[in-house]
C-alpha cells in the first residue's frame, strides 16, 4: 500500500487517478478502501479507476488481491481493456490454485 511520505510518486498517482476529479488522492483512497461512500463514489468506482488507470505495478501498490477478488463479479464487466482483464483473471485464478487448501 502507498504512504504519505511517498510525495512524489503520490503526485503522479493522483494525475494518473484523478486528472478528471477535484478530490484529493487521501479522499480517493477513502473511496478504494471502503471508508468513505457518497452516491456512485463507492468502492468500485474507485477500483475501476485505478485497474483502467494504473499499470500493473501501480495498482498492486493500491490494491490487494483478496480485495480484487471480492470485488471482481461486480467490475469485472466494467473493466475498458480486454487484455488488462484478461490478465487479472489470470492472477486470480493463480492465486486460487496456488492457495494452501
Amino acid at each position: 500500500m502507498i504512504s504519505r511520505d511517498e510525495g512524489f510518486e503520490n503526485k503522479k498517482l493522483e494525475r494518473k487517478l484523478l486528472w478528471d476529479y477535484n478530490i484529493s488522492l487521501d479522499e480517493y483512497l477513502d473511496y478504494l478502501y471502503g471508508r468513505k461512500e457518497d452516491g456512485w463514489f463507492n468502492q468500485q468506482w474507485a477500483l475501476l479507476r485505478a485497474i483502467n488507470n494504473l499499470n500493473y505495478y501501480e495498482l498492486r501498490k493500491l490494491v490487494s488481491l483478496e480485495m480484487l477478488e471480492e470485488e471482481w463479479d461486480e467490475i469485472s464487466d466494467k473493466i475498458r481493456d480486454p487484455a488488462v482483464k484478461k490478465g487479472l483473471e489470470f492472477l486470480l485464478q493463480r492465486k486460487t490454485v496456488s492457495s494452501p487448501g
